[in-house]
């Protein structure tokens, strides 16, 4: 990795683990990858997801909003996901998954973030969790949850859903 990536990386971590949005955002202008696994074995978006401060959640939107992939892997397998889900930062779960964060993926280990939100404890982790992946409200395009759908197509605003048997779209709101 070129010098200058390896110092934006490193300085785009550093911000995020210390909550501070206005050097994200410097960064990033600056080129700096959200999802650039470092050399300590994560990316920024791994440590914004395992934070809920409200400085370090906007550093989160903030990385989704400039591309980062709410499934990058760390050596261990692990994505952002298991990180919120991990440290029971609902907050930030709820952003990756809009964002269209998977939580089948497994970790090395086996464990999807809800096992590992259960093992932890993290009920709260665990139940929005298993809520979102058992609504499966369809959409006229492509068959896509709605709660997916949101993010294909650019809509935002989930209030704007019709009342569903599920309780996830009520969580968001």
């Amino acid at each position: 990795m070129d010098p200058k990536k390896r110092r934006l990386e490193s300085q785009l971590c550093k911000a995020v683990n210390d909550g501070e949005p206005r050097s994200v955002q410097l960064f990033l202008t600056q080129g700096a990858s959200p999802d650039l696994v470092g050399s300590k074995g994560v990316a920024a978006v791994h440590l914004a997801a395992g934070k809920e401060t409200e400085k370090n959640t906007r550093c989160l939107k903030m990385l989704l909003e400039y591309g980062a992939d709410p499934n990058t892997r760390s050596p261990d397998g692990l994505t952002p996901l298991h990180i919120a889900a991990l440290w029971g930062c609902s907050q930030n779960l709820k952003l990756l998954l809009i964002n269209g964060g998977n939580p089948n993926i497994k970790d090395n280990e086996g464990n999807t973030p809800g096992q590992l939100a259960e093992q932890e404890e993290n009920d709260k982790c665990a139940r929005l969790l298993q809520e979102y992946q058992s609504s499966s409200v369809d959409t006229e395009d492509d068959d896509l949850p709605q709660f997916q759908y949101s993010v294909y197509s650019d809509q935002t605003d989930v209030s704007s859903y019709p009342e569903s048997d599920y309780s996830f779209s009520s969580i968001l709101l």
